[in-house]
């Protein structure tokens, strides 16, 4: 497989850390794309908005991106805060 990304599919970054552990790991344009997403809606960015930039459907975001946002669930937890 590495063989595979080498030939212009990824790039092959050093992960080691200070124990030893990680290494030499290829990074995707998928594994970007995953990131940049994630990171978006993390810092509370509109859904939509998130879909249209990265041209990625707005069930996929709100399927496989939600749980990151700061939004998620929070009517649900002011819900059980109202109860006191």
């Amino acid at each position: 497989m590495a063989e595979e990304l080498a030939a212009g599919q990824g790039i092959e970054i050093d992960l080691t850390m200070p124990d030893g552990k990680g290494g030499r790991k290829y990074i995707t344009p998928h594994v970007l794309k995953h990131t940049a997403i994630t990171w978006a809606v993390q810092r509370g960015a509109f859904l939509p908005d998130v879909a249209s930039y990265f041209s990625t459907s707005l069930e996929t975001i709100e399927r496989v991106y939600w749980h990151h946002s700061p939004d998620h669930q929070r009517s649900a937890v002011e819900a059980m805060d109202r109860r006191k």
